[in-house]
C-alpha cells in the first residue's frame, strides 16, 4: 500500500510566493468552452499587469500574450499565455474581452452568421 503525501495549502501558497518573488511567476490558468452562441474563455494570470496583456487574432491563430524585457531591457519578447488555432466558425470582428471583478479576463468569441446556418441564393451572371 502506497502512502499519499498531503501538502498543506499554506505551504503551496508560500512556494508559489517565493517562486514569484525570486523571478518566477504564478501559473496562468485558462478554461474554454463552447456555448450556443460562441466560445467563452476565462484567463487568470496572477502577477501580470492586465494593461500589458495583448489579445490578437492573426494567421488563423488566437493569441493572448504580454511582452517581457530581455537583454537588460533593450528588446522585448512575447510571453504567450494562450496560443490556439482560430475556428473558422468564429466571427473575428466581434470577439470581445472583459476584465472580471476577480481580475480574470473573459473572452467572448461569437459564431458568425454563416456558422449559425445563414444561407443565400447566388444568381449566375449572364
Amino acid at each position: 500500500m502506497k502512502s499519499q503525501i498531503q501538502i498543506p495549502q499554506e505551504l503551496l501558497a508560500q512556494i508559489d510566493f517565493q517562486n514569484t518573488v525570486n523571478g518566477g511567476m504564478s501559473e496562468t490558468t485558462a478554461a474554454a468552452w463552447k456555448e450556443k452562441d460562441g466560445y467563452r474563455l476565462i484567463l487568470k494570470a496572477p502577477g501580470v499587469d492586465v494593461e500589458k496583456i495583448h489579445i490578437e487574432t492573426a494567421d488563423q491563430r488566437f493569441t493572448i500574450f504580454y511582452l517581457i524585457d530581455v537583454l537588460e531591457g533593450s528588446q522585448q519578447l512575447p510571453y504567450y499565455l494562450i496560443n490556439l488555432p482560430l475556428s473558422p466558425e468564429i466571427d473575428v470582428n466581434h470577439i470581445s474581452a472583459h476584465l472580471n471583478d476577480d481580475g480574470s479576463i473573459l473572452v467572448l468569441a461569437p459564431f458568425s452568421d454563416w456558422a449559425k446556418g445563414k444561407s443565400r441564393q447566388i444568381d449566375i451572371d449572364m
